[in-house]
């Protein structure tokens, strides 16, 4: 039992290395050989923890979505949430986590977390469902509807099916990602105008939302 638990802790501080790494660098920047040295280990204990560099993207996303989850907890349960209309609680829930993101204060982070996420391929939805928790907000929204039926907030006549609010998620998700790809390819002399990128990102996800819900 004893060695299992030890085993569990090196794991967990093999991931926060890698994850602390790639976060700085970006996945595919970040090597075996560079975990091992960071955490002080071998290549080959890193090798035998996770094998393949998509087992320990697997691995770092079952963390990531865990603390997603737990944050978007945290953010509906406080006061200034509860207080919100059902449209502006919909509103914040697409947008909370980059806000979350961006008070870091470390735009790489917004990059590489969506990098982490998919792995080697943009092209996987369903780590992009799970690292958006989409199930999770999708519940939480659905209550959101309910109660701008309720308030006024939200016309009695704009019903959405669960597709369409996942495929709405994704949707953020996707133009989240393009951001990140953006920023990605920018030179040197674009630096410093990664804040008027996310300023654009959040209009264009608001826009979206508002077409979604035929809001003005």
């Amino acid at each position: 039992m004893a060695y299992a638990g030890q085993k569990e802790k090196k794991k967990d501080t093999l991931l926060n290395v890698a994850e602390q790494l790639m976060m700085r660098k970006g996945p595919e920047e970040t090597s075996f050989q560079e975990i091992a040295e960071e955490a002080k280990v071998t290549r080959q204990t890193v090798v035998n923890y996770f094998g393949t560099k998509e087992k320990l993207y697997t691995a770092l996303l079952e963390k990531d979505h865990d603390y997603n989850s737990e944050q978007i907890d945290n953010f509906c349960s406080c006061e200034a949430y509860q207080k919100k209309n059902g449209y502006e609680q919909i509103e914040s829930l697409f947008l909370e986590d980059l806000y979350r993101t961006k008070d870091s204060g470390d735009n790489t982070i917004l990059i590489n977390r969506i990098k982490l996420a998919l792995g080697n391929s943009y092209k996987r939805l369903e780590r992009m469902k799970d690292i958006s928790c989409v199930w999770q907000r999708l519940r939480l929204i659905k209550k959101s509807i309910d109660k701008g039926h309720r308030d006024g907030s939200i016309r009695s006549d704009v019903k959405l099916s669960d597709d369409e609010l996942e495929a709405c998620i994704c949707t953020t998700q996707g133009i989240r990602l393009f951001l990140a790809q953006q920023l990605m390819l920018m030179d040197e002399d674009m630096k410093g105008q990664e804040d008027k990128m996310i300023e654009t990102y959040v209009d264009q996800t608001t826009k979206y939302i508002r077409t979604m819900f035929n809001r003005k």
